[in-house]
């Protein structure tokens, strides 16, 4: 008798501890995310090449999302709900935006068009001004920019591809400050992480198949570390 009230004093145990378990793990389960996919943005749209997101509000109902669109002669400006709202013109083929968020460039359409880079009005669409040399007596010489970027204290980063140098920083009255980079073969797309303190800039070498991470200080950037298995500098 004794013998068997213990195996199912044992039993009830094991079953206890068993649910238990059970119940622990579905504790610390995580629950799969719901996707939703979202109708695609065609109207208007004929070569997109970067674009930019303007939020201020942070309602995703107040987002403007704007679009670097050669064939559209301009930048393409976006509601929320995927409708072309206007078309901003560009004196030249746009290649990549940003939006500033300090000093005179705040709130304002930043368009790199290789040989220039120009500061919009993002309402009326017209073109403010420039970015500048350091003295601001002249238009920057870009050999051909590229991506364009702004790091936490609305400094302005422009990749100018063909440059030896070509991580470009101008202060956020889109004055030229500061150059960085010397390893690259074809530097292209550019994005800075202004969570991280310091900000970390990441520059996209398209001929070297890989991305490098630099850290931000004031106007210059210091290479951390590599993303991807980069080719050797002259083999791409």
């Amino acid at each position: 008798m004794i013998p068997s009230i213990q195996r199912k004093i044992a039993a009830l145990v094991i079953s206890l501890a068993i649910q238990v378990i059970s119940l622990t793990g579905m504790a610390y389960a995580a629950i799969a995310p719901t996707v939703t996919n979202l109708s695609p943005v065609t109207s208007g749209v004929m070569t997109p090449q970067r674009m930019a997101v303007y939020n201020p509000q942070g309602f995703p109902e107040t987002a403007t999302f704007y679009v670097a669109d050669p064939r559209s002669g301009g930048v393409q400006v976006y509601n929320a709900y995927n409708a072309l709202v206007k078309t901003i013109k560009t004196a030249a083929a746009p290649k990549a935006v940003a939006i500033g968020t300090a000093g005179t460039t705040s709130g304002k359409l930043i368009v790199s068009q290789g040989s220039i880079v120009s500061v919009y009005d993002p309402s009326t669409g017209a073109e403010l001004s420039r970015l500048k040399n350091s003295s601001g007596s002249a238009d920057y010489a870009f050999k051909s920019s590229d991506g364009v970027a702004v790091d936490g204290a609305g400094n302005i980063w422009v990749i100018d591809t063909l440059d030896t140098n070509p991580i470009l920083a101008f202060t956020s009255n889109g004055l030229y400050s500061a150059k960085s980079g010397n390893n690259y073969v074809l530097a292209t797309a550019v994005a800075i992480d202004t969570t991280s303190s310091p900000n970390k800039i990441y520059v996209v070498d398209t001929g070297r198949g890989g991305c490098y991470v630099s850290t931000i200080s004031g106007t210059t950037a210091a290479w951390s570390y590599t993303i991807g298995a980069l080719l050797p500098k002259g083999t791409a």
